[in-house]
This record gives structure tokens, C-alpha cells and sequence, in this order.
């Protein structure tokens, strides 16, 4: 029994001993010595690539997150369909290209009316729900507050191998705090949209208003044609902006 403890006793020493001496080495000995044991255990596969591996298999890029809602829910196009109707197919779009899309579907002007407020006033309602979707479903790369513009058609149309298509245009709230950033966002997205289909963009717009951009400055408003184009030319165009955000933005470094 003496000569098992003065055994354990010893091993624990030469332990202690090893331990002490590993401590006062530098990292890069730590991390050498460490390879080293490795390396025997593993045969001579390198340990390097084994660890790249590993964070190859950990590090996979994650989804471009949107959040879509329209502000105007009710604004129609020529043939009668909704604004909110034609986002919502351009949130299943965008779905199908792998982004991740939260699309606000509660009714704001059932709200509006609950609250015995003027259809003026609905920035209110959909700044409500924007900031619980931050809450619970953020953080977004991109959030769009998708309408429909009115002007003329001769404005909102424009024409490729007989095919027509509505244009699109970004508004910048000019009195948000973030005016400087959504109007920096807007132009690059209007210039890449461009340069992708010229004259597909109507340059953006300024209006001394927020709508709701302080809350967010990756937050655009898009005029998507306006009310003497049809739904079809609409997502004619929103797929041409999938495309492009697919090409350009499906990153966390974006455009």
C-alpha cells in the first residue's frame, strides 16, 4: 500500500512539474506543443486543416434577413389589386431566393379606425408595429416600407423588348434623424438597379417628412409605379429587385 501512494505521489509531482514548465512556455509553444500532441493522436493528418474544417463547418454565412410592410395598405394599381397583395408575393420572391422575410400582415386601417384615427395618421399605426417587429423578430439588414406612387403613366412606365415595366423610386424623409444614411442607401440601391436595367429607377426623392426613418437607418421607402400601372408590371419589376439583391446583397456586407 506505501509503495502505491509513494507512486501516485511521484506521477503527481512529474505532473505538477510538466504543468509548471508548459505555463511559463510563450503561447506559440502552448499552441505547438498542443498540434504536437494532436498530431499523435490523430496520425499524420494536419492539425491546422482539421481545425479550418471545423470552422468551415461552423462559420456558414446567415440568411439576409428583410422586413416588408406597406404603410398604405390599401393603395391599388389599374387592374385592382393592393399594394399589400403585390408585397406579399414579392416577400414569397424573395423567400424562394433563400433571404429570410418577415412581411406585416395585421390590417392598419382596422387599427386606424379602432383608434378613431385619420388615414393621415397611419404612420403612427405602422410605426408601431416596425418597432415590435425590431423587438421580436429583429435585427433586420433591410426594412421596406413598400407603396404605390401616383403619376402619370408616361412617369411610371418604361418599356424593354415589348415588355413594360413599372418604375421604381425611393423616398428619403428629410426631416429623420437618419435622412443623411437612407439617402446614401437609396442612391446606391437606385444605382445598382440602373445599372442592371437602365432606367428602371426614378431618382430618389426628398420630402421634408420622416416616415418612420429614424428608427432605422437601413430603412428604405419604395414607390413601386404608381396608379395607372398594373399589378404585373409591378412584379415585373420587384423581380428584377430580387435579382439584384440576390446578386448584390445577399451578405452581411450588402451593396
Amino acid at each position: 500500500m506505501k509503495t502505491l501512494v509513494q507512486i501516485f505521489f511521484k506521477c503527481f509531482l512529474v505532473f505538477f512539474m510538466m504543468f509548471c514548465c508548459i505555463a511559463l512556455l510563450s503561447e506559440q509553444s502552448r499552441i505547438e506543443i498542443r498540434n504536437d500532441f494532436y498530431m499523435m493522436l490523430l496520425g499524420n493528418r494536419n492539425i491546422d486543416e482539421q481545425i479550418v474544417s471545423v470552422q468551415a463547418q461552423t462559420l456558414e454565412p446567415k440568411p439576409y434577413r428583410i422586413y416588408l410592410y406597406n404603410t398604405h395598405q390599401s393603395e391599388e394599381y389599374i387592374d385592382g389589386m393592393t399594394i399589400k397583395e403585390v408585397t406579399n408575393i414579392f416577400a414569397q420572391m424573395l423567400r424562394s431566393e433563400g433571404f429570410e422575410v418577415v412581411f406585416e400582415t395585421a390590417d392598419f386601417l382596422e387599427q386606424l379606425h379602432l383608434l378613431n384615427k385619420q388615414y393621415n395618421q397611419l404612420y403612427t399605426i405602422s410605426r408601431v408595429y416596425l418597432q415590435e417587429a425590431l423587438i421580436y423578430h429583429g435585427p433586420f439588414d433591410l426594412i421596406v416600407d413598400v407603396h404605390r406612387d401616383s403619376t402619370s403613366r408616361s412617369v411610371s412606365v418604361i418599356e424593354q423588348d415589348g415588355v413594360e415595366y413599372a418604375r421604381l423610386m425611393f423616398v428619403v424623409g428629410e426631416k429623420s434623424a437618419n435622412a443623411a444614411g437612407v439617402r446614401q442607401l437609396s442612391q446606391t440601391y437606385t444605382d445598382k438597379m440602373n445599372q442592371a436595367f437602365p432606367g428602371i429607377m426614378r431618382e430618389p426623392f426628398s420630402r421634408q417628412s420622416q416616415y418612420n426613418q429614424d428608427v432605422s437607418d437601413n430603412m428604405l421607402l419604395l414607390e413601386v409605379g404608381s396608379d395607372q400601372n398594373t399589378s404585373s408590371e409591378a412584379l415585373r419589376s420587384l423581380r428584377i429587385l430580387v435579382d439584384v439583391l440576390k446578386r448584390e446583397g445577399y451578405s452581411y456586407g450588402g451593396f
